[in-house]
């Protein structure tokens, strides 16, 4: 059996709602950029880091990232 998934245009993960890391009220490249400044250790995280894992594997690291980019993009995400 094949698995499928679908993706909605419209489906916002529940983690890419919190991932406005800066609080400016929107989630945009500056979160996404702010958050490989955390990857890289170049800035200390200022929110709980349990909301930098976007997709949920335990770690935040560059998938994360490129959710929000893929966001910002308009390109379907998923948690997965």
């Amino acid at each position: 059996m094949q698995e499928v998934t679908y993706y909605y245009t419209d489906y916002i993960p529940e983690s890419l709602k919190n991932a406005d890391f800066n609080g400016d009220g929107e989630i945009n490249v500056i979160d996404a950029t702010l958050l490989q400044k955390y990857i890289a250790k170049l800035e200390t995280p200022t929110v709980d880091e349990s909301v930098l894992d976007l997709n949920y594997d335990g770690t935040f690291n560059i998938e994360d990232s490129t959710m929000i980019m893929k966001y910002v993009a308009r390109i379907p995400v998923s948690s997965r």
